[in-house]
């Protein structure tokens, strides 16, 4: 797991880039609801890492492309890193078998 980093970090963003961002973002979640209400309840953390592997490229990507332009060389890192306490929860939901909870946590983010 990605350890956060020490520093904030101040990313500025054009629209279509943050467009870009957000779509991935939003697929990503997308993918994973569609997964969990697909799913019995004990194959939620399989849909979880299914999603996280399927969607990792996506952004990985974007923020690649951002890096490419801007001096900030570590935003994917600081993204993935603040990224993994939120998989952090959803696995301790999955593994509960807390589904209803798990879906809500989709809506928040």
């Amino acid at each position: 797991m990605p350890k956060p980093p020490t520093q904030p970090y101040v990313l500025m963003l054009n629209y279509s880039q943050f467009y870009a961002v957000a779509e991935a973002i939003q697929m990503d979640y997308v993918t994973l609801h569609n997964s969990i209400t697909r799913n019995p309840a004990h194959g939620l953390e399989k849909a979880l890492v299914e999603r996280e592997r399927h969607n990792r490229d996506a952004l990985g990507q974007v923020f690649k492309m951002i890096e490419a332009i801007q001096p900030y060389p570590n935003t994917f890192a600081a993204f993935e890193a603040a990224r993994a306490h939120v998989q952090k929860a959803e696995h301790t939901l999955a593994r509960q078998g807390d589904r209803r909870r798990l879906c809500l946590s989709l809506i928040h983010i």
